[in-house]
């Protein structure tokens, strides 16, 4: 079991795991700067306070100059450290800037003086906004002096910050995304610089106009040089209207790239984290809000979140936000987490949380592994209402939850969310074409119900999160055996041919569609690609009205597919809601029967409908984390997956005062009880090394380290071993893959020419460049099957160029 606790703190970064010692590390409250607040809190027995966000806000002198931003920096910052001098509390530093225009911080004169700040909407008209009646120009990412004084402003704080024994991580900036979030019929950005920035990212992504035209059939006939692509229409569904969606999340993320490679220059040791926000689950809402959450990830050391739940809305909100961002192998947290509280009678309890809703939400960032939340607000309002928790019945419920999660600590200390070996892919290009579908939310639904944890899959990184096939032993970050794809009706053919590949390596697949198989063939028409799984020519059973779908099942190389058909037009179910839930939930079923038949087992079993479940690890020990969402007290029996190798040991309530621990039952069974909406933690202990698993024992030395140049040992048991399979990921190049070179017993070299290595774009040049600043290396080993042995971060100093 050594080997899948190595494989299983791999996925997070090193600087991040020394600060955060395990799920729920920190908790507290967002807001609140003074230092009565802060005292207030502490008494609440919370330990961690997010502040409001540093936001630079150009100023004039007494004179009427511009101020050095730099030197606005280090005010702020030397402001800062005063301001927590007096409090033991943690603290995250959310830094930057923000581009809401909801909430319209620039001030007018700056705004004058940079017209090319300005959004544009598909008419080429700036586009304004205002929470209280005062508009201004909606400000974008693409101008070059703001982002030069943005960058001056971070660096200011970050160097007179320095080190703090209590500092907790960086988040990068506020609220930035695109005004079509706000404004549907407000298509952007079409700014000219924004145009500009699209045909450098088309550019590079082609490199002739040929291929250009190529990839875009009609809709490229005519272009006789890169200057004469034009973004397509906000609703064009065709692979120039892919390409444009595509670069604006890329654009978007790039922007946060600037700002990681500030951070990296400044040469914090804290951990950056990348911050979402926002609604990306309902119709065309990702697209328009412009966050890729893969996109974030890959430019920043994890993601932080600032979700708005609305539980009487959409009860699953949270359990989905953080599914997505704890997916992708990086630390996570809910930096600021508010709750909008359903309506009693006619009367609205609060802009907050109600008991409840704290305890439900809290628990399951503790099952997923988050590792801080602030709960938005301990006092006062916010432009957007009031969210004060202070005063409401949710404030002694934090205080009970705060000594839950203190008393606790020890216990889970070093443990991450158990890996799940069932990976779901929201194609990412359905999503920007066609939106969220409903099915998808149905979909996550029946996970829960069935307590089946899965990874959230995304087109650009499914090799990374593929990986190797499960050897029957254990579950782990690289033993993703089974993939679902639902209603793909856009799919890239690279993510589809990846897809085939991992099914013909041994992989189990199963597809979801609808009766006129708008989710594939006649969709990718449109868009002119083939059909991605047309090869397989799949044979359908007869239609069952018993089932409403129909199946086919087909071998590819080594591995099956399955597919499940609805037998029913998706637009008809639309119209009834239940009908279309209880189709994809019998969809859902048949699938996980299928996958059970093939090998699948869920690493915990028993829980009943209307609860929740999770699994945390160190590889040592596991925790089993339940939430009853129901009013009722429920009892049940439990069972951790013998594949996880526990036998003969106990299970201990943690989180219940005075209970003692209980043993496991043979098949792995213990007792749980939960009481109406409450939560539940069991520690189990007494894990056993399966046969034929040892501990690893594996290392990675640092044998050179230049600009350019990158040298490292794979160590095992105190020997180098030549067997490991090295791979490199390079920030802040989007997590760029860097090619490795056995040269010797042992030892691998890192190819890092620079010219070799995605460039940055150059908001002042207009074009991208070669990256010369400061590297950020994640070197990982594998061991024969696979599996991830040891991983280490080397920092390489900028080229100097």
């Amino acid at each position: 079991m050594g080997e899948k606790n190595q494989a299983l703190r791999a996925l997070l970064q090193p600087e991040a795991r020394g600060r955060m010692s395990g799920p729920m590390a920190y908790f507290g409250y967002f807001g609140g700067n003074g230092r009565d607040e802060l005292a207030e809190m502490e008494e609440e027995g919370v330990n961690c306070s997010s502040p409001n966000n540093v936001i630079y806000i150009p100023e004039l002198d007494a004179e009427g100059n511009q101020r050095d931003p730099y030197e606005m920096g280090s005010e702020r910052a030397r402001q800062f450290r005063e301001q927590f001098a007096a409090t033991g509390l943690s603290f995250d530093i959310c830094l930057g800037a923000w581009n809401n225009g909801l909430f319209p911080y620039l001030p007018q004169w700056y705004l004058e003086a940079h017209p090319d700040l300005a959004v544009k909407d598909q008419h080429g008209e700036p586009i304004m906004a205002s929470m209280h009646g005062h508009y201004k120009p909606w400000a974008g990412t693409e101008c070059a002096a703001y982002n030069e004084e943005i960058d001056a402003f971070v660096r200011g704080f970050v160097d007179a910050f320095g080190e703090h024994e209590r500092m907790a991580y960086w988040v990068t900036g506020g609220e930035m995304l695109y005004p079509t979030y706000v404004f549907p019929d407000r298509h952007s950005d079409y700014s000219a610089a924004a145009q500009d920035h699209y045909r450098a990212w088309l550019t590079r992504k082609y490199g002739t106009v040929q291929a250009l035209r190529e990839a875009w059939g009609d809709r490229g006939e005519g272009i006789d040089g890169f200057e004469a692509a034009v973004p397509a229409a906000w609703d064009e569904r065709s692979a120039r209207g892919l390409d444009w969606h595509a670069f604006r999340m890329d654009a978007l993320s790039e922007y946060f790239q600037r700002q990681y490679i500030t951070f990296l220059a400044s040469d914090s040791p804290y951990p950056l984290l990348a911050i979402l926000h926002g609604d990306m689950f309902h119709e065309r809402t990702y697209a328009e809000m412009g966050q890729s959450v893969y996109g974030m990830s890959a430019v920043s050391d994890g993601l932080a979140t600032s979700q708005i739940l609305f539980n009487a809305h959409k009860p699953d909100f949270n359990h989905m936000y953080l599914q997505f961002i704890t997916s992708l192998g990086k630390p996570a947290t809910s930096q600021a987490l508010a709750c909008v509280s359903p309506p009693i009678g006619e009367q609205v309890v609060n802009n907050s949380f109600t008991p409840q809703d704290v305890r439900r939400a809290v628990y399951e960032c503790l099952g997923m592994g988050i590792w801080h939340a602030g709960l938005v607000q301990w006092k006062g309002d916010l432009p957007d209402g009031n969210w004060q928790v202070a005063g409401t019945p949710a404030q002694e419920e934090v205080r009970l939850l705060a000594a839950e999660l203190d008393a606790m600590k020890p216990e889970l200390a070093g443990m991450a969310r158990l890996a799940p070996a069932l990976g779901i892919l929201y194609s990412e290009a359905a999503l920007l074409l066609d939106g969220w579908q409903e099915e998808w939310t149905l979909l996550h639904r029946a996970t829960i119900d069935a307590h089946v944890p899965y990874v959230t899959l995304f087109d650009q990184s499914l090799d990374r999160q593929l990986g190797a096939l499960p050897d029957g032993v254990s579950y782990g970050p690289d033993a993703i055996g089974s993939v679902i794809v639902p209603y793909a009706s856009a799919l890239r053919t690279d993510a589809a041919d990846k897809l085939l590949r991992f099914v013909a390596q041994g992989g189990k697949l199963v597809l979801f569609d609808d009766a006129e198989q708008l989710r594939t063939a006649a969709a990718h028409a449109e868009l002119g690609w083939s059909d991605p799984f047309a090869a397989l020519a799949p044979s359908f059973s007869p239609a069952d009205p018993a089932k409403r779908f129909r199946t086919a099942e087909a071998r590819y190389g080594e591995g099956e597919v399955l597919w499940v058909r609805s037998s029913y037009n998706r637009l008809f179910l639309q119209r009834i809601f239940y009908a279309q839930e209880t189709l994809v939930t019998q969809m859902w079923q048949h699938a996980l029967a299928w996958l059970g038949r093939r090998g699948y087992a869920k690493p915990l079993a028993g829980a009943p409908v209307g609860t929740e479940s999770f699994v945390l690890t160190d590889g040592e020990h596991a925790a089993c984390v339940f939430i009853n969402r129901t009013g009722e007290e429920v009892a049940f029996e439990a069972t951790i997956s013998d594949r996880l190798g526990f036998a003969g040991g106990s299970a201990e309530p943690l989180s219940a005062a005075g209970k003692p621990a209980q043993p496991l039952g043979e098949d792995g069974t213990f007792a749980v009880k939960l009481d109406g909406f409450g939560t539940g933690v069991y520690k189990l202990r007494g894990i056993e090394t399966p046969a034929g698993a040892q501990e690893s024992e594996w290392s990675i030395e640092l044998v050179e380290a230049g600009p350019e140049c990158l040298r490292v040992r794979v160590m095992r048991g105190g020997q180098p071993d030549a067997s490991a399979s090295v791979s490199a990921r390079v920030a802040p190049l989007f997590d760029a893959e860097a090619p490795v070179f056995g040269v010797g017993e042992g030892e691998f070299a890192i190819g890092l020419e620079r010219a070799s290595l995605p460039g940055v774009y150059d908001y002042r040049a207009r074009a991208y460049a070669p990256y010369e600043g400061v590297l950020r290396v994640h070197v990982g080993a594998s061991d024969s099957r696979g599996r991830i042995a040891a991983c280490r971060t080397v920092k390489l100093e900028a080229t100097g160029r």
